[in-house]
């Protein structure tokens, strides 16, 4: 049996204490990634496509039997001939034409942008119907007088971003270009492009 010697002794010890600090930095390190990853795509988790398995509940009547092809052709005629109105369709209306997770989004979807136009229906997957709709934008919403709580669910803003803003806006002045904003924190090419679609400045 050999004997471990001093300075051996505190090598394996200060091996140890290293491997030990490098592995807490890299459960940390992952830790920071997953949070930030997880905020950053915080309220565009909806851009999901529906799932491929379901069957389009216009080809079943209420007591789920198969409507037959002459009858479904007649209410898809019947339903070409309908405005919708995006702002005032209700939930139970398209409860009867469509899936519960279609319905269920859409509303989600009305409430979080203040309304559905064209482009948002088709950025949500939310088109291809039979019926004509009558869309009522969203608001144009200055960001100097939004209220905090629609602002933090809008799908085009993150939590860091609002955040930034406001810090800017209560302590230096009212932001006068999209640049600005776009300097105070991390915007992405869609964001760029869209927030000014369905935002404004007080300037503007």
């Amino acid at each position: 049996m050999t004997k471990m010697t001093p300075n051996k002794g505190k090598d394996t010890i200060l091996l140890g204490l290293w491997a030990g600090i490098f592995l807490a930095l890299f459960i940390l390190n992952r830790y920071q990634r997953a949070e930030t990853a997880s905020s950053t795509w915080d309220g565009w988790v909806d851009w999901v496509d529906a799932p491929d398995s379901f069957v389009h509940k216009k080809t079943w009547d209420r007591t789920g039997n198969r409507l037959s092809s002459a009858r479904e052709k007649t209410m898809k005629a019947n339903e070409s001939s309908l405005r919708v109105g995006s702002d005032t369709v209700s939930e139970s209306w398209l409860a009867k034409r469509w899936p519960a997770w279609k319905t269920t989004k859409f509303i989600r979807v009305r409430q979080r942008w203040g309304g559905i136009d064209s482009l948002i229906l088709h950025r949500e997957d939310l088109l291809g119907e039979s019926w004509t709709w009558q869309f009522n934008a969203p608001p144009s919403m200055d960001i100097t007088r939004i209220p905090h709580e629609f602002w933090y669910e809008h799908p085009l803003w993150r939590s860091n971003q609002i955040r930034a803003v406001h810090r800017y806006q209560s302590r230096i002045r009212p932001l006068q270009s999209w640049e600005e904003v776009f300097a105070l924190a991390p915007f992405d090419s869609i964001q760029r492009i869209w927030i000014p679609m369905y935002f404004k400045l007080d300037m503007e």
